[in-house]
């Protein structure tokens, strides 16, 4: 997989064509769905061809068409939740894009979904996902030197750890993070305040990640 065209050409899509998921696909996101529960200590839980969950009259920003598949985020309530949902729900969200299918994370824009939620769990958001009407549009950044100082420390591995975080989505697209490039190699990375900030931040763990294997992967050839 090379993982910076996938995160490339990811975008957001709330507009989905009327068309159900292949039986081997469901079955490949079920497994996938299984894999990270097992490994995050979590409970995802994917529901397929159940359109109520976005019927709600009650939001209209960023309204959907034909959103019937979804995956509810939901985890034991602990002080890291968020941003362990934020790191494994971007793990499955790339997951489903490299299956060919769009996607789109969901905060608050959505009715009550069918998932079975103890009171010691909390579901956090949503990621809707079906073949798309389109494949959406690339999404603003921030400046480099507003997000980075990489300026002082400009190389080609740093422009690659920057660009896969800029190509994190977030919420509202605020992009509340700061990543301090330092003389060793090194790095920190730190949040700023916003809605939705701690999932961001896992969302942007996962993506430094993903820069890591790329760039060990690109110097292996």
């Amino acid at each position: 997989m090379n993982y910076l065209d996938l995160a490339r050409n990811r975008h957001s899509v709330r507009k989905f064509k009327d068309l159900e998921i292949e039986e081997d696909k469901k079955n490949k996101i079920k497994e996938k769905v299984k894999s990270l529960n097992e490994k995050g200590g979590l409970n995802f839980q994917v529901f397929f061809d159940e359109p109520k969950c976005f019927k709600s009259k009650i939001f209209t920003y960023g309204s959907f068409k034909n959103a019937n598949n979804y995956i509810s985020l939901v985890g034991e309530k602990s002080s890291d939740l968020d941003e362990k949902i934020g790191y494994f729900g971007q793990d499955l969200l790339l997951f489903l894009e490299d299956l060919g299918l769009n996607t789109c994370w969901v905060g608050l824009t959505h009715g009550k979904s069918m998932a079975k939620i103890k009171k010691s769990e909390k579901e956090i958001c949503l990621i809707a996902f079906a073949y798309g009407n389109e494949n959406g549009n690339i999404h603003k950044s921030k400046d480099d030197h507003i997000l980075s100082n990489i300026n002082e420390f400009d190389n080609e591995k740093n422009r690659i750890i920057l660009e896969f975080c800029k190509l994190a989505p977030t919420a509202l697209n605020q992009q509340k993070f700061y990543i301090e490039f330092k003389e060793d190699g090194s790095y920190n990375l730190t949040r700023k305040m916003g809605p939705y900030s701690k999932v961001d931040f896992g969302i942007i763990k996962y993506h430094l990640d993903l820069a890591e294997k790329y760039w060990g992967e690109k110097n292996e050839r």
